[in-house]
């Protein structure tokens, strides 16, 4: 046993109390007697009583919005008024740049591969996905990453001045949705769907400006990409086969049916027939059919790059697999606008490639040669499919397909009048289905082209700047690979094409399921696009001519050659 002298540790507890009452009322003293005394200053006074009424007052905005406002757009308004904070912070010294790397490839994961209604759903909250909860941790990291350093925001503004066309043609969209919010025929919808635009979109198209610092990182994106496309090609060719939507029959009944009671649009996706023309369409990990052949088109011109351009022959296997997936996504789901969306791009590729080729070996035959196989194979395809009724079907439509344009047709000369009744700011986002009044057979309003929702909701500058942020994309990647020369610069045909393939489907198509997607690749363009401007000064500075004129030159050679030239004297 220890014994404790209780005394002794009374004595030291009191000791030690006086030390710190005396170190306090010294520094009181120093305090009133030193410099540390500060003189009162009405210009701070106002100035924190000034930041304290505007901080009060995004609170008072907040708490109202939060209550007259949906669920979504009440969410939104509490992170916009989060982020002006976070972006009032101080600079910081480290910033979470390789989290933020981290969580942006699993953005890139989880949003292709796992459905968007795969949530929890809370009467009167919105869906709590898990797409949601990741890009959650990736805002707060960007928030945080983009207001803590300076450095990395003039990074950012490099990146998005290397091409002035293709961020003029964002940032014009953008702010076309933002006008958007004040001439919109339902504001609260429109600012649920702005908020959704610009946390899922947007945010995610900067971070890939972050993130993407190489061209090891372009194509560790495509790998990703691509790997993901070959599960949900295999996902939607057995939904074909034994036509059942397997990413919704592993969900428990319970789940599905309070998701159905808590949104009546989700009862077409679970339980609406899709059989169109005698054939099942599956859907895979999507909403609709349409959007699984859309994908497909989308990451076609990937695999394309890696058989064009694969460093090893397991790269070009890789890419060949990832075409085969892509033709059997848009074969079981039926999707005509997605198959004609993919042969237009492809072949676009094989334009570029043939021209590359030729370009870089002049007096070469295997430009010419590729070209040709490639546009025999593409004449095989297409005679296959005008041949084969089922193909035929799949790609050209059957019978329903006329009642299809049929409806596009109407839906046009419906919008028209509000077209014309607001042509520059549009009716808001989200609301082109209830401008435009189009019923579908089912009962629920629709719209089935993305030229009637971009000119209804943003008006016609819109639709111009959103188009013209995909061709802008795609001809200034288009150039840069047609112009190099080396296996980086090969990665534009893939943005390229990419482009033209979404741009060519948003013509008939309205659905925005893969618009995460297209804007995330047009984000890693920005990055790819500065990484060459990049490379193109570096190698300008090694190829500047010296200043010295061409005589100070010749005579400097002379004067070294000199000694080596004079014979020698004789002894």
């Amino acid at each position: 046993m220890v014994s404790i002298n209780k005394a002794a540790w009374v004595a030291r507890v009191n000791a030690a109390a006086g030390k710190s009452a005396a170190w306090v009322v010294d520094l009181v003293a120093q305090a009133r007697a030193s410099r540390f005394v500060r003189k009162f200053s009405w210009r701070k006074a106002f100035r924190f009583l000034a930041l304290s009424l505007f901080l009060a007052a995004i609170g008072l905005l907040v708490g109202v919005m939060t209550v007259i406002l949906p669920p979504m757009a009440s969410i939104g308004t509490v992170a916009v008024a989060l982020l002006l904070l976070i972006w009032t912070a101080p600079e910081l010294r480290h910033v979470p740049t390789k989290m933020l790397r981290k969580i942006f490839f699993v953005v890139v994961f989880i949003g292709t591969c796992v459905p968007n209604y795969y949530a929890v759903q809370i009467p009167g909250l919105p869906w709590f996905s898990i797409r949601r909860i990741v890009v959650l941790c990736l805002i707060i990291l960007f928030a945080v990453a983009i207001s803590g350093s300076k450095n990395l925001r003039d990074e950012v503004m490099v990146a998005l001045r290397a091409d002035r066309k293709l961020f003029t043609c964002v940032a014009g969209y953008y702010l076309m949705c933002v006008l958007s919010l004040f001439t919109s025929a339902n504001p609260s919808e429109s600012i649920s769907m702005f908020s959704d635009y610009t946390l899922n979109g947007f945010v995610p198209l900067i971070t890939g400006i972050i993130v993407i610092r190489s061209f090891t990182d372009v194509k560790l994106v495509f790998k990703l990409i691509c790997s993901v496309s070959l599960f949900v090609a295999a996902l939607g060719v057995a939904d074909f086969i034994w036509q059942h939507n397997y990413a919704v029959d592993i969900l428990p009944k319970a789940l599905v049916n309070a998701m159905v009671e808590a949104n009546p649009s989700l009862n077409f996706v679970f339980n609406g027939s899709q059989i169109r023309d005698g054939q099942y369409r599956a859907s895979s990990i999507f909403m609709v059919p349409l959007s699984f052949g859309e994908y497909a088109a989308i990451v076609g011109p990937l695999g394309g790059y890696f058989i064009a351009h694969g460093e090893k022959i397991g790269a070009r296997v890789f890419g060949a697999l990832i075409i085969l997936g892509c033709l059997g996504s848009l074969f079981a789901s039926g999707a005509r606008g997605g198959s004609m969306a993919f042969l237009i791009a492809m072949s676009v590729f094989l334009v570029l490639w043939v021209i590359r080729s030729s370009r870089a070996n002049p007096h070469g035959m295997h430009g010419a040669l590729g070209g040709a196989s490639a546009f025999m194979g593409l004449m095989a395809l297409l005679g296959l499919v005008l041949s084969v009724q089922s193909l035929r079907k799949k790609v050209l439509g059957g019978s329903e397909t006329a009642s299809s344009d049929t409806s596009r047709f109407d839906q046009a000369n419906m919008a028209w009048p509000h077209i014309l009744a607001n042509p520059l700011t549009g009716h808001g986002l989200g609301n082109a289905g209830v401008v435009i009044g189009y019923t579908s057979p089912d009962g629920g309003v629709t719209v089935d082209s993305s030229i009637l929702t971009l000119v209804v909701e943003t008006g016609v500058p819109g639709i111009v700047l959103f188009f013209g942020m995909l061709l802008t994309m795609a001809w200034t990647t288009g150039r840069i690979y047609i112009n190099g020369k080396d296996r980086d610069s090969a990665v534009g045909a893939a943005f390229a094409c990419s482009g033209i393939a979404y741009s060519v489907y948003r013509l008939v198509l309205s659905q925005r399921e893969n618009q995460s997607l297209m804007l995330i690749l047009i984000g890693c363009a920005f990055a790819f696009i500065r990484i060459i401007a990049n490379q193109s000064r570096a190698k300008a500075k090694q190829t500047v001519p010296s200043p010295v004129s061409a005589k100070a030159r010749y005579d400097h050679a002379a004067r070294q050659l000199k000694p080596a030239m004079t014979p020698e004297r004789p002894v």
